[in-house]
């Protein structure tokens, strides 16, 4: 959706706690960032047939700002994930 930067996408399948999603977004704030995310999850959940029977218990972001590019010697700040390869299969990219 406009304004939804999302920029990957990864699936943990087997934590302790159940399968859980990451999301790496472009956003002004954590605020928006955990808003968009629960967004972006909850699109999926409603759409997709190979979603249905899992619920969305929580959504939480962690920021990572400018200093942990330049302290990994990536400057100047910007992008430091590939853009997501859409032909994966993974049914949370086209949201």
């Amino acid at each position: 959706m406009p304004g939804e930067s999302v920029e990957y996408v990864v699936v943990h399948p087997d934590t302790p706690v159940g399968p859980v999603v990451g999301l790496f977004l472009l956003a002004r704030s954590l605020e928006d960032a955990e808003e968009i995310g629960a967004a972006v999850c909850g699109r999926a959940l409603r759409t997709r047939a190979e979603l249905s029977g899992f619920l969305l218990l929580g959504c939480e972001g962690r920021l990572v700002g400018p200093y942990f590019d330049r302290l990994l010697g990536w400057a100047p700040a910007g992008r430091v994930m590939p853009r997501p390869d859409h032909d994966s299969g993974n049914p949370f990219l086209d949201f």
